[in-house]
This record gives structure tokens, sequence and C-alpha cells, in this order.
């Protein structure tokens, strides 16, 4: 948050975060998000806390996350689309008393849901940032797993390990993000990987517009009229977005992610078919190990059986071990 910060000092009038008619610039999302801490530390949230953020993705929801951490506590996204009884389950697990919320809803077993307009228009003053300082390894977020191998737990991911995560794409991929069209709900890694580097390289976070998500249609029509460079989306949607597309509607992309699951090796030669200007990029990282660990970089003259999941990324190192843990020859 504080690197975002400097962003907002560089030029607070620019756009951060855009949904449909709702946007919010990096001056008013830093601004809000002070509010958000300052009320939160108000009602005693401290250092280490859980808080709970059960919210679509609008730019408000990215000014709770950031106001969140302003406080030393970590958020915890809450799928506002999941069964009651799995957010009673990581309410319980990750000790939240205090849930974030975009609309009136019924608060989870022993909580306070609290509306984060009415949290913002209680504080009349001019927003004032928490006393506390932020140390790198205090916890800036907890992601919950689906649990299909058994019990869902909690991830736990500090400012160390996201900063880490975020500076290393600055590292690896050429230019900055403009305006990077996020497909990915809050609840899931790949989120935190588009949002904080969109906002760290000073972009845009384009949201669809709520119950779009998954219209083809709509998406195509985003990054037409946007000029959106950059998305990150499973392979299997990316591949439906691709069927969908004409040249022209995605001639602004500069890089494709695929991530989340095994990428099919005829991916890239239909998305070349598409567009010529745009890379492809393969990443593979489990989400405790901060979103990515590896990427690979598609060539334009890619003809493999299989898509590699590439090279460690910065400040990482990768081993081949057997089914004992212990170190294969190459």
């Amino acid at each position: 948050h504080e690197l975002i910060a400097e962003r907002a000092a560089d030029d607070a009038s620019a756009i951060a975060v855009r949904c449909g008619k709702d946007q919010l610039s990096y001056g008013d999302l830093v601004a809000n998000a002070a509010c958000i801490a300052s009320g939160l530390a108000d009602m005693g949230v401290r250092r280490g806390d859980r808080v709970g953020l059960i919210a679509a993705r609008t730019p408000m929801s990215i000014a709770a996350i950031l106001g969140i951490q302003q406080t030393a506590a970590a958020f915890v996204p809450l799928d506002p689309n999941a069964p009651a009884a799995r957010i009673e389950e990581i309410v319980a697990d990750a000790g939240i008393s205090v849930v974030l919320s975009d609309k009136p809803a019924d608060a989870p077993n022993d909580c306070e849901l609290v509306l984060l307009n009415e949290l913002i228009a209680t504080d009349s003053r001019r927003p004032r940032l928490p006393v506390v300082k932020v140390d790198e390894d205090d916890l800036a977020y907890v992601l919950y797993t689906s649990g299909s191998t058994g019990r869902p737990k909690g991830v736990m991911v500090t400012h160390r390990n996201i900063a880490a995560s975020t500076l290393a794409r600055a590292d690896y991929y050429p230019g900055r993000v403009q305006t990077f069209l996020h497909v990915s709900p809050l609840a899931f890694d790949s989120a935190m990987a588009g949002l904080f580097w969109t906002l760290v390289d000073g972009g845009v976070v384009l949201f669809p517009e709520a119950g779009s998500e998954q219209n083809t249609a709509h998406l195509l029509g985003l990054i037409e009229q946007h000029r959106a460079t950059h998305l990150l989306a499973l392979p299997r949607f990316y591949d439906v977005l691709l069927d969908a597309a004409e040249p022209n509607s995605i001639a602004s992309l500069q890089v494709a992610i695929v991530a989340g699951e095994a990428c099919p090796p005829d991916l890239h030669a239909r998305h070349r078919a598409k567009t010529a200007a745009c890379t492809l990029y393969n990443e593979y990282g489990p989400t405790e190990a901060t979103v990515w660990s590896h990427v690979f970089r598609f060539p334009d003259d890619f003809d493999a059986p299989i898509v590699p999941i590439g090279d460690p990324i910065k400040r990482m190192r990768h081993f081949v071990v057997d089914q004992r843990l212990r170190p294969v020859p190459p």
C-alpha cells in the first residue's frame, strides 16, 4: 500500500480503478483507504487481526483492501456467492470479528458487519493515517483454498511476500501495465497478481460490471473500448475469449497470461491466429508461493506436446525431487 501511495503522489488525478461508470482516481483511492483504516482503528482493529471483506469487485472494495492493510491487519476475502456454511467456516477458522461489506447482509456468527459507505461517511474530518507502522512480516492477506484435497486452509501472505511477488513482475515483464482487465474473483490468488501489479505500476484496474464477468462480448468490448493491455485468466477461459474475438477487438493487448491449470499446447496457435502483437505467457505457482513462482514465455514458433512451467522468477529457486523429497540427478 505504501508503493501504491507513491503512485498517488506522482499523479493523484490518474484513474486507478474503473468498473462501468464507477471509478476512483489514485488520490481518491488512497484517501478512502485512509478513511477506512481510521474507522477500523477506532473500532479496535489491531496488528495481526483478520478482517473479512465480502464485496463485489468495485473501486471501493480495493480501497477497503488497502485500508485494512494500513492497520497492519490482514484482509480475508469472502466470496459473496459462496454458501453461508463456507463463509462461516472461514470466519471461524481465521478468527474474524469484523466484516466489511458493500451492501447490507446478515453478519456471519459472532461478527460485526460494517458497510463501507457508512464507514467512510462517518469520518467527516480529513482522513488520517493510523500511527501503526506496518512491518514487512505483518500479514497482508489470508486466502482460503477450495478444499478440493480436504478441509479448506488459509494461506497466510505477508507484505514481504506480496511485495516480492509484485516487484518480480516488473523485473520480468516488458514495459508497464497501462490497463489490466481483471477477471479473477477476489478470493483467488490470481486476483492479487493483477491488482497489486497494476496499481504499483500506476495503471488502471478495469473490472467487468457485476453479472458480466463471464460474458465474452462484454469483456471483448471492454478490451476494445478501454484499450486494455494486460489480462490474466485460466487457459480454458482465455480460449473461450479467443474463440469469440475478432482480431481488432483484442488489438490493444500486449500481454496475455494464463495460469491456474495446465495449459493445452495448441492454445498458442489459436492465440497467434487472433493477435500478432500480444505475447502469451504461462505462469505457474501454488498459493503458498504467493501467486507465481515460474513463468514460460511462448516463442512465436512454439510447437511442443507439453507446455513448460518455465523458469523461476526473481528471488525464487526450484528443486526437482523424488517422492521422498530428495534431489534427483539432472
